[in-house]
């Protein structure tokens, strides 16, 4: 189980790598690498506060976020920074949405081996192709690379909906049953009642 955490999260980490290859290589290049940066940062400070709670407020706090447009002053005093970071706050509401659904499909499915090829096919197959048609070709800088990451996220995301959908969890809890039962030392005192 160590070894497909690892990969998922590698594979995860490569493409945000990959992603900040591509805005790097776009005009303002420096713009749109902070830009980025700061709400990849509010979007992992968020994603990390997965709870009830946690889930109440990340639909309030991103769509809050996308109506403040002073937010990104906290990191940088550039104007043209700022003003980038206040056009992708819309799309920061859509990753918040995607991302407090999308970590429990992928931990609570239990198939982290499937989870790894959706995540393969998501993120370079769907994500990286689309980001970069839409921010080299389509001509929309960092907010282009930033909606094929969404549209990812958003199709692992109902992909891993579906996984879990046509999961049969009584079989999974025989399973998972019979797991425990390995590792279970029973009490000498009750085994000799």
């Amino acid at each position: 189980m160590g070894v497909k955490f690892m990969v998922h999260y590698s594979l995860e980490l490569w493409y945000n790598t990959v992603l900040v290859l591509l805005t790097g290589n776009l005009n303002n290049a420096e713009v749109a690498i902070n830009a980025l940066s700061i709400w990849e940062f509010f979007k992992d400070v968020i994603h990390c506060s997965l709870n009830i709670n946690g889930w109440e407020m990340m639909i309030s706090l991103g769509f809050l976020a996308a109506a403040r447009g002073k937010l990104a002053y906290i990191f940088t005093t550039s104007h043209e920074v700022a003003s980038a970071v206040a056009d992708l706050s819309p799309l920061l509401a859509f990753s918040i949405l995607l991302n407090s659904v999308q970590p429990e499909l992928l931990l609570g499915t239990g198939w982290q081996s499937i989870v790894a090829y959706i995540n393969i096919a998501c993120y370079y197959l769907v994500g990286i192709p689309i980001g970069v048609v839409l921010g080299y070709v389509m001509d929309m800088h960092v907010k282009g690379v930033w909606i094929g990451m969404l549209i990812e996220t958003f199709i692992q995301t109902v992909a891993l909906i579906i996984v879990t959908y046509r999961t049969d969890w009584e079989k999974q809890v025989i399973v998972a049953h019979n797991q425990i039962n390995k590792w279970f030392v029973a009490d000498p005192e009750e085994t000799v009642a």
